[in-house]
């Protein structure tokens, strides 16, 4: 029995110390990341990936679309891989990325961001009597994802895939279980056909050895469901633990935004600047205005000083509002300045430039 499903399967590569910035032959500076996807082997699972079917499914990871969180729109492209191939030396499955969002940048510098998470489709499951294992066949990679919360470090990517198979609407569950179900259903079928060929006392023994299958079935059946049921409280857990995480940074963000909105009024207020309406700016618009405002000189306050009167020509005099008089006569060089009345006995003021 086969199926197709299309998977999310999330797996830690270590990006936050697999990148690097590389300038190209236009002189263009590239944000790479790169790491391994996967190798050839066989899961705790029993999911069993093989070289012949990693080889030709590697080059499928090549020139996808970069995406944030799995979103299908065209404001979630933050990048696009490069490259991917199969190893041989390794055996298994490498790509490389780059990503052009400056605020993904930032936070896989940072260590924010240090997974990534696969969009792959899987054409067969097929059951190996004699492994007893499941060799995953057709595997096609869609998208690549940068994601905020890591898988479990001991988990590897074929880990992965079953719970992504989990996930995708227990699809993945309920083809193994048919597999076993048909299984058990053959070998009744066969002792069945067989008892009545044989006398009583096989059919005795025959009927003992169904029962002992059959609770035997019914044991690893129990064991199964419960594996699904940890396995969902797991997912349960990993939500939470994102949902706070999410959280967490968001709150970190305003932080950072409040600080540099603090930081613009006091240095505006330093320099002298009346500061903009700020309330609605970004952290980016921030960091520019605050880059600006450092670069202007202090402003001063240039105080205006009071005329007292003009002198046009010579022979001119003027009276201001407090009783001076100005004037500029042929016998002196420069203006007469003097309060009126002038007399002895009055407070008169006379200057002579």
């Amino acid at each position: 029995m086969t199926s197709k499903h299309n998977l999310k399967l999330n797996y830690n590569v270590n990006i936050s110390e697999n990148w690097k910035i590389v300038e190209k032959a236009d002189g263009k500076k590239q944000f790479l990341i790169n790491g391994t996807a996967i190798n050839a082997t066989t899961t705790s699972n029993g999911h069993k990936f093989t070289t012949e079917e990693l080889k030709p499914s590697a080059k499928s990871l090549s020139n996808r679309p970069l995406l944030k969180d799995h979103i299908n729109s065209v404001d979630s492209i933050v990048g696009k891989t490069i490259k991917a191939s199969f190893d041989e030396t390794l055996n298994c499955v490498v790509f490389e990325a780059f990503v052009s969002d400056s605020e993904m940048q930032n936070k896989i510098i940072n260590g924010l961001i240090d997974s990534v998470s696969v969009g792959a489709e899987v054409e067969e499951a097929v059951y190996n009597e004699q492994e007893e294992v499941y060799e995953l066949k057709g595997i096609t990679f869609r998208e690549l994802s940068l994601v905020a919360v890591p898988a479990d470090e001991h988990a590897n990517f074929a880990m992965a895939i079953m719970c992504a198979m989990d996930l995708n609407s227990n699809k993945s569950i309920k083809l193994q279980t048919d597999t076993k179900i048909e299984k058990i259903e053959k070998v009744e079928k066969n002792i069945i056909e067989k008892s009545t060929e044989e006398n009583v006392e096989d059919n005795k023994a025959n009927n003992i050895i169904v029962n002992k299958k059959m609770s035997e079935d019914k044991m690893e059946k129990e064991e199964f469901e419960k594996s699904i049921q940890e396995k969902d409280s797991a997912i349960s857990e990993l939500n939470t633990k994102l949902a706070t995480q999410e959280k967490m940074l968001q709150e970190i963000e305003e932080s950072k935004l409040t600080e540099l909105k603090e930081s613009y009024t006091t240095i505006a207020k330093e320099k002298g600047v009346e500061p903009i309406d700020v309330s609605e700016a970004t952290k980016d618009l921030m960091s520019a205005l605050i880059s600006q405002i450092k670069a202007i000189e202090k402003v001063t306050e240039v105080k205006k000083e009071t005329t007292k009167g003009i002198v046009k020509s010579k022979n001119v005099s003027q009276e201001n509002g407090d009783n001076y008089f100005i004037t500029r006569e042929d016998t002196v060089n420069g203006v007469a300045i003097f309060k009126s009345p002038i007399s002895e006995d009055s407070n008169s003021v006379f200057f002579r430039g």
